[in-house]
């Protein structure tokens, strides 16, 4: 379905019943990444599968979180959400967008579940970012797809899983560059270092402990500069927690959802 916005038309999928949850994806994925945990969370919710900008049917935007924080915004002005009970979710760009628009528009929903996420990239990680962009612009997609199945992924998860693996890699194979490329370049870009104290959202942090793409330490961070918010870690798990871990997922999100 298509919602439109003041800042232009979103895509998303919804499913379920009940308080709303507004899941938004990583930057190596798309809106599928949480099928493994949808059918449950649509037992009590209902939820929104939303396209960021650039991939699915939502245009892409410039290269600024402002502007992915603000598509978010948009939607939650402009469909049937109750700011009293909806959460928002999001994965790697999708919790930076998820954090952006808590910092913009925090009035437009409850709480906030951060996964694998930060309020900048420190300058050890921007090169990564960087180096993305350039592997792009010289080689397409191919040229970053094995790296970028590593920073969701542990190798032996890989090793194991060789189906999810490969079902990973077409969809990044598949993702315009041009959006990438955008949206690696918002997130070296970001700095909500100073705005997250004025976050007032009950706020979740999940992050695995083996997240080269997000570092725990990043997570760790945010989680002691938002009020009221609260930390988990995964052990053993990567970037992708939904994925590699989809029963542990659940059961650290699960509590602060019913609360």
């Amino acid at each position: 379905m298509i919602v439109e916005t003041r800042n232009g038309p979103v895509s998303l999928d919804q499913v379920g019943e009940g308080p709303d949850l507004v899941m938004l994806h990583s930057l190596l994925s798309d809106r599928h990444v949480f099928d493994l945990v949808v059918p449950r969370l649509a037992e009590r919710h209902r939820i929104s599968l939303v396209d960021l900008p650039g991939f699915g049917s939502t245009p892409l935007v410039d290269a600024s979180l402002d502007l992915y924080g603000d598509c978010i915004g948009g939607l939650l002005e402009a469909g049937d959400f109750d700011p009293e009970v909806t959460t928002i979710l999001g994965n790697g760009l999708g919790g930076f967008t998820a954090l952006a628009t808590a910092v913009r528009h925090g009035d437009r929903f409850n709480k906030l579940i951060l996964v694998g996420c930060g309020s900048s990239v420190p300058p050890e990680g921007k090169p990564a970012f960087r180096a993305m962009i350039d592997k792009v612009e010289k080689g397409g997609m191919e040229a970053v797809v094995d790296l970028a199945i590593a920073r969701i992924f542990p190798a032996e998860f890989i090793e194991a899983n060789p189906a999810m693996a490969f079902a990973r890699r077409e969809v990044l194979l598949r993702t315009d560059p041009v959006a990438f490329q955008t949206a690696c370049q918002a997130i070296h870009d970001a700095d909500y270092d100073s705005d997250v104290a004025g976050i007032t959202n009950p706020t979740l942090l999940v992050v695995g402990s083996e997240d080269l793409a997000t570092p725990p330490a990043l997570s760790q961070s945010l989680a002691k500069n938002i009020r009221n918010a609260t930390y988990v870690e995964l052990e053993g798990v990567a970037h992708g927690p939904q994925l590699q871990a989809p029963d542990r997922f659940l059961a650290a999100i699960g509590p602060f959802l019913e609360a």
